[in-house]
């Protein structure tokens, strides 16, 4: 997991993981542990592109705009569920995953 959108990518699995197996629409800055600083809907559009090329996450559509960044219709995949159990079992046991 790249440590430059680690938080975000940790943010993107848990908001995922509370609707399995539904859908979500993600819009941010209403997720996770957002600040202004800058350079945040940059680093939650890397996010999103590691988690989708991993096969982790499937969306419909993603759209940049003035008011932020919307995910349509984002869920876990079964590849997705599986690291996100894993990862989080791996962070509470006090190891941290390159």
């Amino acid at each position: 997991m790249p440590r430059d959108t680690r938080t975000e990518i940790i943010d993107l699995l848990q908001t995922l993981k509370g609707v399995w197996p539904q859908c979500r629409t993600i819009n941010y800055p209403d997720i996770g542990n957002v600040s202004d600083r800058p350079g945040n809907v940059e680093r939650y559009i890397r996010a999103v592109q590691w988690l989708t090329d991993r096969g982790l996450i499937s969306f419909e559509a993603m759209m940049v705009d003035t008011r932020g960044l919307s995910i349509i219709d984002s869920s876990l995949t079964p590849r997705g569920r599986e690291y996100s159990g894993a990862y989080m079992a791996t962070e509470l046991s006090g190891r941290s995953e390159n």
